[in-house]
């Protein structure tokens, strides 16, 4: 089930305790675990292969930690058939059947060896081929595309390092599923490998481009505010502008957090708050009185216009 960005940054924040969130919260703390991976991105890419089965389980145990009636599976490659399709479908009209649970041992080891061994293609050609292959073998009953897209960024990362975290590539999928469903789905049926490298090439290259123009519209974003608080609020310039960069990376915010992050009393802090609010730099999300939560506004205009 989609999960809002507000619902995400509150339980990053608040954790279990967060309340009045609007999704579920199963949901939310599979989106809250697969942040936290994509933060780890940069520190694991020295790993050997990300496509060892001990990597994609360890991948999927963290991804379904603590969610209920999921974690008991986690970590675990399935045992069970399963099948590709529209609700209701079956195992003779699905569109498409990964391999049979007892082929998967066979199946796993052959990709961890192909992405070990010494392969004469560039690299994000490689890349490409491994990544149909994980979403062929489809190794878990749940959780397999999320698991295959960490894997696809830890890869890169071995070869761009930080300059992943540009990269969004579920954006783009969810955009056209159907169409990156039938891509596969042509190597599948006629050995179509040049036409899927050359699709997955260019969903990372729009990726990229996607990442980058966000980047640069979001330091001009970070400029104007910052010209904002000198011309209108200047006797918080100081303050302000120290909140505001915070803000940038991490966008939910407490008022405790900031009397801390600014070294103020919690009378000056809320009395911060109330002037970034008035610029719309800041945004209430809980609707209450106590124990109130705010979010970067630009933030929260990005990702929902997206």
């Amino acid at each position: 089930s989609p999960v809002s960005v507000c619902d995400l940054l509150w339980w990053q924040f608040d954790g279990a305790r967060a309340e009045g969130l609007s999704g579920r919260r199963g949901d939310i703390r599979i989106c809250a675990n697969y942040a936290s991976l994509l933060a780890d991105l940069p520190h694991e890419s020295d790993e050997p292969s990300p496509l060892l089965q001990k990597s994609l389980c360890q991948i999927h145990r963290q991804l379904l930690a603590g969610v209920r009636g999921r974690d008991e599976r986690s970590g675990r490659i399935r045992q069970a058939e399963i099948w590709l399709g529209p609700k209701g479908s079956t195992l003779e009209t699905a569109h498409f059947v990964p391999p049979a649970p007892e082929h998967l041992p066979e199946h796993m080891a052959l990709l961890a060896a192909f992405a070990a061994g010494e392969v004469a293609m560039p690299p994000l050609a490689r890349i490409a081929l491994m990544m149909y292959q994980l979403e062929t073998i489809h190794p878990f009953v749940d959780g397999s595309g999320r698991v295959t897209r960490l894997t696809l960024l830890r890869l890169l990362s071995t070869i761009h390092g930080d300059g992943v975290r540009l990269l969004c590539p579920s954006i783009l999928l969810a955009a056209d599923v159907g169409g990156n469903f039938q891509r596969l789905q042509q190597v599948r049926r006629e050995g179509d490998w040049q036409g899927w490298v050359s699709h997955f090439g260019a969903l990372l290259r729009d990726s990229a481009r996607a990442g980058s123009t966000r980047l640069i519209r979001e330091e001009g974003v970070l400029k104007e505010y910052e010209k904002q608080i000198l011309q209108q609020q200047p006797t918080i310039r100081d303050t302000g502008i120290t909140l505001l960069r915070y803000l940038a990376s991490r966008p939910i915010i407490s008022v405790q957090q900031v009397a801390k992050i600014c070294g103020r009393t919690f009378a000056n802090a809320n009395l911060l708050v109330r002037r970034l609010q008035n610029l719309e730099i800041l945004t209430e999300i809980t609707g209450k009185q106590r124990h109130r939560r705010y979010v970067y506004t630009p933030f929260l205009s990005e990702v929902q216009g997206d």
